[in-house]
């Protein structure tokens, strides 16, 4: 095989990864976004778990106070 042969083979494959590199970044920036999506709903259930949490604890210990 010739010296030019082999850099012309070797130029095609860098083209096909680099095809394939930009497709995984396409795809990693995707599942961040919807990841980040996710983020954004899981932290307003955390708040409202832990404000419902406060006003149980709040409540409940008003509660046994009065009886205990």
């Amino acid at each position: 095989m010739t010296q030019r042969r082999k850099l012309e083979e070797h130029r095609k494959n860098l083209g096909e990864i680099r095809g394939i590199m930009n497709s995984m970044k396409t795809l990693a920036y995707i599942e961040t976004r919807k990841l980040a999506r996710f983020l954004e709903s899981q932290q307003a259930m955390v708040a409202n778990i832990e404000a419902m949490a406060a006003y149980c604890f709040n409540f409940f210990s008003q509660a046994l106070s009065m009886y205990g």
